[in-house]
């Protein structure tokens, strides 16, 4: 629902994209039944992103849907920076704990590591996937130096696409 709303009031492009665990590097081809495995989840992430896709090409955004091999944060990094996108959002599991430590979290790395802005949503069961999302106003944390006034730009063009009140934070 945050891209959607995003793109609609950016007039922006929506790019998806599907990030497979890589073959396992052996000395020899993988076996029948990885490269198997392989084609199983390649079909069923080109089904699911076709879907999306359609869903919001309904609603009439222009949208792109590509699947890649390999860590997931990598990949989405490199594919953000090699699109030239203005934003990535995506969503996180909400991993705490042993869980986040053994998991890991793609959306943590993203987020630390991305060039360009992130936008990074709590997923929650109880909230609807379709449709749009209603983004009150946006609020730019700012500590004193030029690195964090750095995102002041980008949420300005945000604020007046979306019409919503700017707000900028320093916690003293």
């Amino acid at each position: 629902p945050y891209a959607v709303t995003l793109a609609r009031a950016t007039d922006a492009q929506i790019s998806l994209i599907a990030v497979l665990e890589a073959l396992p590097v052996h000395a020899t081809l993988p076996s029948a039944a990885e490269q198997e495995r392989d084609e199983r989840q390649i079909t069923e992430s080109a089904a699911y992103l076709t879907s999306v896709a359609d869903t919001l090409r309904e609603r009439g955004l222009t949208v792109t849907t590509v699947i890649r091999h390999g860590n997931p944060a990598s990949a989405i990094l490199a594919d953000s920076e090699a699109e030239n996108c203005s934003l990535i959002v995506m969503s996180t599991h909400g991993r705490t704990g042993l869980d986040r430590v053994r998991m890991g979290s793609v959306a943590q790395h993203v987020f630390r590591h991305a060039a360009i802005p992130t936008l990074v949503v709590r997923s929650s069961s109880n909230e609807p996937t379709d449709g749009a999302a209603s983004i009150a106003s946006i609020t730019v944390t700012l500590d004193g130096s030029a690195l964090a006034e750095q995102a002041l730009p980008f949420a300005a063009r945000l604020a007046a696409a979306l019409a919503v009140p700017l707000a900028l934070l320093r916690i003293i």
